[in-house]
């Protein structure tokens, strides 16, 4: 039986597929001719900016994660449906799915990213990522696990291992990682394993280029590494790795560090999905389109995100971040909206509104505006610029009630069974038709 109504099909319930989805419904629902369908893996919403806090341990799991039915059930203009995506179909206009095939007339591609890894498979194979929740919880895990492992062992030299903690990519992720975890161990750790003396333990930030948090203004990098240097964080600058066994990490300046836990933030590359799609990419894999977000040669095929290459000032192509994510998701709602109404529609333009990347202890950089300030008032801008963006007013509440609670009472540092990197997880699902 024919389809009625226009479908317009999102794939990927990140940053820019979960908020066109909200924005189209909000712009739509009052269109019964067209129909809006959201498909995903996950059936919830990982707000990502707060990921370093799930490994920190003041921020509970539940209160970054928000349940996409439960939004969309209450919003009649768009359905959501859990699957995997395993084919996009660009000239049969379907998406193949582990339940079954979806057609659609609009296509929405933001699947988000995978780790780059660069071709290095030993990496990939020991090293743990941050991704996604899993990621997150994984890393914190193992650090509970090595100080529980630690506090046991009687060699020195396998101690020290255990108890050094590696992240490479001095970004904005890894710097944050690294002073959140070094916050959490020392703030609270070392209180909870009296058996492991704080000068045992080790916490390296390598970077491959010459300086960290590379797009941030020079004042504010010179305030962070002063930051980090005062936590007795160990920087290594114009290092890259180049192997890691789960034991040893490999420098490209013939250094090695002895340690068991490695955590990659150096790189991300789109979804390894859209590798076979017939389009033009990247070298990141991410798919070339208009200044309409629409990928030439295929008419009603949009993709942003992770996913899109869109040159900004200068011809250099925006970067994989939140806030590019979120104004593509917003500006394609609209577009959307307008295309159906048969008007015309005005090509993408991204302001940045700034920078902000957090150092632990209440204090911040953060590059507003024009503006850069550091310190404990830039640290309340990053808290209430991203309490902001979290989309519902009930995870707002539930985020300040936990760093509320972080004022008065010791960190989350309990350990929860999660699977390990690469073993099946998620809902497994049976073979069915998708309509």
């Amino acid at each position: 039986m024919e389809r009625e109504r226009k479908r317009i099909l999102i794939l990927g319930g990140g940053f820019g597929g979960f908020f066109t989805a909200v924005h189209l419904e909000r712009l739509l629902r009052r269109r019964e001719d067209v129909e809006i369908l959201l498909l995903a893996r996950e059936n919830y919403f990982f707000f990502t900016p707060f990921a370093t806090e799930v490994v920190g341990g003041l921020i509970e799991v539940r209160h970054v994660v928000e349940s996409i039915r439960a939004i969309f059930v209450r919003r009649k203009g768009c359905r959501f449906k859990a699957c995997r995506i395993e084919e996009i179909d660009l000239e049969g206009r379907v998406v193949r799915t582990s339940q079954g095939e979806v057609s659609w007339d609009i296509l929405v591609i933001a699947l988000g990213a995978a780790t780059n890894f660069f071709g290095m498979r030993e990496i990939e194979r020991h090293a743990l990522t941050l991704g996604n929740l899993p990621d997150a919880m994984r890393v914190k895990n193992r650090i509970i696990d090595h100080f529980e492992r630690a506090e046991w062992m009687t060699d020195p030299e396998e101690r020290r291992r255990h108890l050094s903690f590696c992240v490479v990519g001095a970004g904005p992720t890894g710097v944050e990682l690294v002073t959140e975890v070094h916050d959490m161990i020392f703030e609270d750790l070392v209180f909870q394993y009296p058996g492991i003396d704080p000068a045992e333990i080790q916490l390296f930030l390598v970077e491959a280029s010459p300086k960290i948090l590379g797009a941030m203004p020079e004042v504010l990098i010179e305030k962070s590494m002063r930051t980090l240097a005062r936590k007795r964080i160990e920087i290594l600058l114009g290092r890259a790795v180049t192997a890691y066994d789960g034991r040893r990490a490999h420098l490209s300046t013939g250094e090695t560090i002895e340690t068991a836990t490695l955590v990659w933030t150096a790189g991300i590359r789109a979804n390894p999905l859209l590798e076979h799609l017939p389009v033009e990419r990247d070298s990141l894999g991410r798919i070339r389109v208009t200044p309409f977000l629409e990928v030439p040669g295929h008419p009603g095929v949009f993709a942003l995100g992770d996913n899109a290459h869109v040159p900004g000032q200068g011809g250099k192509p925006l970067p994989p971040e939140a806030q590019v994510a979120l104004q593509q998701a917003k500006y394609l709602a609209r577009s959307l909206t307008a295309r159906l109404a048969g008007k015309g529609c005005k090509p993408f333009r991204f302001f940045r509104y700034g920078r902000l990347v957090s150092l632990g202890s209440r204090y911040a950089v953060v590059s507003i505006l024009g503006f850069d300030l550091w310190g404990f008032f830039a640290w309340w801008i990053w808290r209430t610029v991203y309490l902001v963006r979290l989309h519902s007013l009930r995870a707002r509440l539930r985020v300040m009630i936990d760093w509320t609670i972080d004022l008065f009472y010791p960190r989350q540092t309990v350990r929860f069974e999660i699977p390990e990197k690469g073993s099946e997880a998620g809902v497994a699902f049976r073979k069915e038709g998708v309509e």
